[in-house]
């Protein structure tokens, strides 16, 4: 293999390395969003039906709400570790002694070839990095979904089946009170 051809392997690690990290943040961006939109659909609908439906609802749209809001957490945990900033894999050390004895000291052929070693060693992590932000994205959507689907489904329930209310526990002159 000639120098050249190796200049050649070497550019189209490059190009895979940037591949990579501009995955990378595409994934971050939907992350992001996921958990911005997941935040307006549980925080604000969940509010409102809590502040008009208070007396009229039961414990199912109470236990719904709940489980929505477990959910949402749950949801939350998964985006955020994969938010998290993580050791980026750069191929060539920053570090000064380590970039001397690999490049510096070296010919320009061994130079060539330790950047490609380099390169084929951090490509992989970061793919298994935005492997792992990919399933992120996709639990955060099915999660999503099913937060939907509970609020959907929570007043309907709710007023089909009302029980006492919370409202019984702001207010106690609205309980029924068995005397003995």
């Amino acid at each position: 293999m000639t120098i050249g051809s190796k200049k050649i392997a070497l550019g189209e690690l490059q190009k895979a390395h940037g591949a990579a990290c501009a995955a990378a943040d595409i994934l971050d961006g939907k992350l992001q969003n996921i958990l911005n939109y997941s935040s307006i659909v549980v925080t604000i609908p969940a509010a409102v039906m809590a502040s008009v439906l208070l007396d009229r609802v039961g414990i199912i749209f109470w236990t719904i709400l709940a489980i929505v809001l477990i959910l949402y957490l749950f949801n939350f945990f998964v985006i955020i570790c994969n938010l998290s900033p993580g050791s980026y894999a750069f191929p060539i050390s920053g570090k000064k002694g380590v970039i001397e004895d690999r490049y510096y000291n070296s010919t320009e052929e061994l130079a060539v070839e330790q950047a490609i070693l380099d390169h084929l060693e951090t490509i992989p992590m970061i793919q298994n990095n935005n492997e792992n932000k990919i399933r992120a994205v996709r639990a955060s959507l099915i999660l999503m979904g099913v937060i939907v689907f509970l609020l959907l489904i929570a007043i309907p329930l709710g007023l089909l089946h009302p029980t006492p209310t919370l409202s019984c526990f702001f207010h106690l002159s609205n309980c029924i009170v068995i005397k003995p």
